[in-house]
């Protein structure tokens, strides 16, 4: 008998997806209220970023906002998070 070979695959499980459900959370751009909705993990990322470069969430979401072409907030915040784990795990 041989042994499967594992595959990246291998490493999703259920638990992942566990608890993500979209949250909305209202911030002040500028002077308006917003809101954006992003699920659990991508918040708790965006909370990392902002405490680790002493920065408030709603600075960064400002930041974001102010250089999104024809994408929602939320997808935007979502591409921001993105960018950075990319950045961090890339060669």
């Amino acid at each position: 008998m041989t042994a499967e070979k594992k595959t990246p695959l291998d490493n999703i499980s259920i638990n992942l997806f566990t608890n993500q459900e979209q949250v909305k959370h209202s911030v002040n751009i500028s002077g308006h209220q917003t809101s954006y909705t992003l699920e659990h993990a991508f918040y708790l990322q965006l909370q990392r970023f902002a405490k680790n470069n002493n920065l408030k969430i709603s600075q960064i979401i400002e930041r974001i906002d102010e250089n999104r072409e024809n994408i929602g907030l939320s997808s935007a915040i979502r591409l921001f998070i993105l960018n950075i784990l990319t950045d961090r795990f890339e060669p």
